[in-house]
């Protein structure tokens, strides 16, 4: 399974990678640090679930996630919007621009698996 995870910070997408490879699942892991790369990168790869951060650098996390949705080639890759954002409003915008699912930092790592286990129709590792 391929997960590609969107985040600018280092150390986030360390901890996600991290959180992943220790899940018992056998993720495979793709990264990119910028929107642009991210849209390249889903298109390569066509991940079986994007881990996207909602502020990045260049093209915002919406953006990203109302393009691959956009593509019929990509539309059906669920899309996890991650943020430190708890509004309402930001929810509510993930949601329209085709987001699956809202994850908001801190969080812990069973929920981050909980949420893969649901969207990619998983039983317990």
């Amino acid at each position: 399974m391929n997960v590609l995870i969107v985040e600018d910070d280092v150390e986030v997408r360390r901890l996600l990678r991290t959180i992943l490879a220790t899940s018992g699942y056998p993720f495979e892991v793709i990264e990119a640090g910028s929107g642009t790369d991210a849209l390249a990168l889903v298109r390569q790869h066509l991940p079986d679930v994007v881990l996207l951060d909602l502020f990045l650098p260049g093209l915002d996390g919406l953006q990203v996630c109302r393009q691959i949705k956009a593509d019929p080639a990509t539309a059906r890759v669920p899309v996890v919007l991650i943020t430190v954002e708890t509004e309402q409003d930001e929810k509510e915008r993930a949601r329209e621009a085709g987001a699956e699912a809202y994850l908001t930092k801190p969080f812990s790592p069973q929920r981050l698996i909980r949420m893969l286990e649901q969207l990619l129709g998983l039983g317990p590792a």
